[in-house]
């Protein structure tokens, strides 16, 4: 049976959807329940977080690696996150049981439960990030596959918060069970969302790749480098403003679901970033877009800078809106960078693919890094909660700075790579004239 797009793109959509329930259940809840449920103290919450981000930077390239053969078709890559999402649902579980272990040996099986849910989260990652090249035939499909990834990825943050807050809100130290449940519960979805996948891609043939092309002056040639800087720059602003934005609202606007909210509409605006990017790329170059999309998140972080002075709803908005550009950047750096996979001429994408989750893990320790030290240093329960913002909407600010002078420069580079290329054109017309 031949891969048919449209039949693939709603099961992907489903089981991305699955994969990012573990993601942002591990992001939003598992620093609260260490602490709150565990009854872990502070730093050896911080051990067993920071450990974990940076092995699973590690096991990204070492997954990465060791799949080049494995992950070299969608068939092959269907079956490799059906094994992830088992053993991710495994680890994830003997992590929430860690509450049920005596207090002297908790943090150890808690670290090792943690390690062993980055190391298969790892395989269930890549093993489906590489589709967007193995199940794909042309940039079109690359690029619609891309915002469909964002979309449901929005959805999925969106559903945990919904799921997860109220838990955090009414919990009384005590409420094991109900936490274990509700990691049972993600864990069925995101089981029951790969194994349709990959039992579709088994008896499905993978679209052939693309054939190769001559070079032009006016050929896209973005190396994939100017990607993994990008992604770092995305994945270190985005969490910035997510993770911070539930203490801000907490303690400065004094509103318990004030967080949720600004998370929530971020999350919107990061799904309603797809159509709007389908309706910008067929009508201007996506380098165009990435400007317009840097500008409009440095505006946005400068509202929400001032948004002490302003009323709630201007900083709701700002969040939409920070969404929005935040979302349109990450479709460009991802479909971006798939294109440049896919000018290798190579199905062993694994790798590349590894470096470049790595590279957005990377980001995203750097701003769990960065937050625990402000945090650390700030009364932001009483006295400072005001000084939030500035760590809210700077990291934003800078991103979008460096992506301008990132784009600049790469405008540069190739204009001078099309004079290098029509002249070496016009020489070649000049030879076979003379040679004739």
């Amino acid at each position: 049976m031949q891969l048919v797009y449209r039949h693939f793109i709603w099961r992907y959509a489903l089981a991305h959807y699955g994969k990012s329930l573990f993601w942002y259940t591990s992001e939003l809840l598992f620093p609260f329940y260490l602490t709150e449920i565990g009854l872990f103290s502070g730093w050896a919450m911080g051990l067993v977080i920071g450990a974990s981000l940076v092995f699973s930077v590690l096991a990204d390239l070492v997954v990465g690696w060791l799949g080049r053969r494995c992950l070299s078709s969608a068939r092959r890559a269907g079956q490799c996150q059906i094994i992830g999402a088992s053993l991710s649902v495994i680890s994830i579980l003997s992590f929430f049981a860690c509450v049920w272990t005596p207090s002297a040996e908790r943090v150890a099986y808690a670290l090792v439960a943690l390690l062993c849910f980055r190391f298969t989260y790892a395989l269930y990652d890549i093993a489906q990030d590489v589709l967007v090249n193995l199940a794909t035939n042309g940039r079109n499909q690359r690029s619609h596959l891309t915002g469909v990834h964002f979309s449901f990825s929005g959805i999925a943050s969106i559903t945990v918060a919904t799921l997860v807050t109220p838990m955090v809100a009414m919990h009384d130290g005590k409420a094991h069970s109900g936490f274990f449940m509700l990691a049972a519960l993600l864990s069925v979805g995101a089981l029951a969302s790969s194994l349709q996948l990959g039992r579709y891609l088994r008896w499905s043939d993978a679209a052939r790749s693309e054939p190769a092309r001559v070079s032009s002056p006016h050929q896209d040639t973005t190396p994939p480098m100017f990607y993994f800087v990008m992604t770092f720059l995305l994945s270190l602003c985005g969490p910035m403003f997510a993770k911070v934005a539930p203490y801000y609202g907490a303690y400065a606007m004094h509103h318990r679901f004030a967080g949720t909210i600004m998370i929530s509409l971020y999350s919107l605006g990061v799904v309603l970033a797809f159509p709007l990017f389908a309706s910008l790329v067929h009508r201007m170059h996506r380098m165009l877009i990435m400007v317009r999309a840097a500008l409009c998140m440095v505006a946005v972080s400068i509202v929400i800078m001032s948004a002490a002075q302003l009323d709630a709803y201007v900083l709701y908005g700002a969040a939409f809106a920070l969404g929005i550009s935040w979302g349109m950047l990450g479709i460009l750096c991802w479909s971006g960078f798939a294109d440049a996979v896919s000018r290798k001429q190579t199905r062993a994408v694994s790798f590349d693919y590894a470096q470049f989750l790595a590279s957005a893990k990377a980001g995203l320790l750097l701003a769990v890094i960065l937050i625990g030290a402000t945090l650390s240093s700030l009364d932001y329960k009483s006295t400072q909660a005001q000084d939030l913002l500035p760590l809210m909407a700077t990291p934003s600010i800078v991103a979008g700075v460096a992506l301008l002078l990132m784009c600049w420069n790469r405008r540069l580079a190739t204009r001078a790579t099309g004079s290098i290329g029509m002249a070496h054109h016009q020489a070649r017309l000049v030879n076979a004239s003379y040679d004739s």
